[in-house]
């Protein structure tokens, strides 16, 4: 590789230009290599750092996640080759005999120093000033546009994290809904309605009853399992007209291990070390594709716990029509680690991506309520019993990254 924008020829050899190279292979190793066979997490998740930044954030429209990534490595990579240059990092190389190196990765004059950084800096300027431009735009049109009032309530107990029975942490769940308003939609966590959805209609439609009584429309974590026993982690939805809504959401994105055993494993040793001679697997099944409530105020496209960290999973969900984006998570296994905060992060920027509005609800916190422009409304405390709500923005325009997202 060389410094700069355009390839060059060193000692007789060309060599490509690294303020491209590198950036394109950054993205290429972020939305295809980041296997969920292997590590069941996409690793390379550097444009998370930034989801406080709503003017940096609004590129993610035309980008993605993933285009902000690259350029936060291709501005690095340009003030990295631009302080290469200073006298006292030559001479840093050059006493560990790596002078050739620096070289070829330094700019050729001072001219093209200038030039090739002037071109990273427009760009930058550009995508900020389209920033900038896009929440003027969307602070103007706030007003006129139609919007729902939705909610999210977490428990701040579970029954794996805190050993109580889970008609407990369920009742604490209805105590919550009673905080919220007439008429919103209210987002329940992962597996807060301990039922089976094609099995136990008769219970799900004394919840849709209660739902009626409260005047709300409820999108719900549960189970599900198909005519041929396949079993799913789930979500489904009551209106508030005290109607449960046709068919359930079921998990696309599945966890490696916790949720369903990699073929890796199954052909391998590492198979019976795990699960022992017998190789007994209790794997949960995928869905297929995304899902819409049509709720009143809002289309709803439900996900469920880590799929907010996958692009294409909820780009596919607006793309099938829906207007608001929601998030039912069960975080009891990692309590008050980092990793809640960062699924909030992973909601801003899938809200900004798709320019809609997001819920995240988990069971212990913290919950969040996010518009279509990233902005995080408003954020529930950590192992707390709590109940959010607000009115967000119904969008129904189809960013550029939604359309292109692969």
């Amino acid at each position: 590789l060389t410094g700069g924008w355009l390839p060059q020829q060193h000692q007789g050899q060309w060599r490509l230009p690294s303020f491209m190279v590198v950036p394109v292979l950054w993205f290429l190793v972020d939305r295809m290599c980041n296997t969920t066979q292997m590590l069941g997490f996409p690793w390379a998740s550097l444009q998370y750092g930034q989801y406080k930044q709503l003017v940096v954030l609004q590129a993610t429209s035309l980008i993605g996640g993933t285009g902000l990534a690259a350029w936060i490595v291709l501005v690095n990579l340009n003030l990295a080759v631009f302080l290469a240059k200073l006298p006292i990092v030559c001479r840093l190389f050059a006493s560990v005999g790596n002078t050739q190196t620096v070289n070829a990765l330094t700019f050729t004059s001072k001219r093209a120093m200038w030039a090739n950084t002037a071109v990273t800096l427009i760009l930058s300027l550009a995508l900020l000033a389209f920033g900038q431009y896009r929440l003027n735009q969307e602070q103007a049109q706030l007003p006129s546009k139609p919007k729902v009032m939705v909610a999210a309530i977490q428990a701040g107990i579970s029954d794996t994290a805190h050993k109580v029975p889970a008609l407990i942490v369920f009742q604490k769940y209805f105590d919550q809904v009673y905080k919220v308003p007439t008429g919103c939609i209210c987002i329940w966590p992962e597996w807060a309605l301990p039922i089976d959805f094609s099995h136990h209609g008769g219970l799900l439609d004394l919840v849709a009853r209660r739902a009626a009584k409260c005047q709300q429309n409820w999108v719900l974590g549960c189970f599900d399992t198909d005519n041929v026993g396949r079993k799913f982690n789930s979500v489904c939805a009551v209106s508030q007209d005290g109607k449960s809504l046709p068919g359930a959401y079921h998990k696309r994105y599945l966890v490696p291990v916790g949720e369903y055993t990699p073929d890796w494993i199954r052909i391998s040793p590492v198979g019976t070390l795990l699960y022992g001679p017998g190789k007994e697997y209790h794997d949960t099944s995928s869905g297929e594709e995304a899902k819409v409530f049509d709720l009143k105020g809002a289309r709803v496209s439900p996900l469920v716990c880590f799929e907010c960290a996958y692009p294409r999973v909820c780009s596919q969900a607006v793309l099938a029509g829906g207007q608001l984006l929601t998030d039912a998570s069960d975080n009891s296994w990692f309590c008050r680690s980092i990793l809640s905060d960062q699924m909030v992060a992973f909601c801003v920027m899938r809200a900004a991506e798709n320019h809609r509005s997001f819920v995240f609800s988990t069971a212990l916190g913290p919950s969040a309520i996010i518009d279509s422009s990233g902005h995080v409304l408003l954020r529930a405390p950590c192992e707390e019993a709590a109940a959010i709500s607000c009115l967000v923005p119904v969008e129904h325009d189809f960013t550029l990254f939604t359309r292109w997202c692969f």
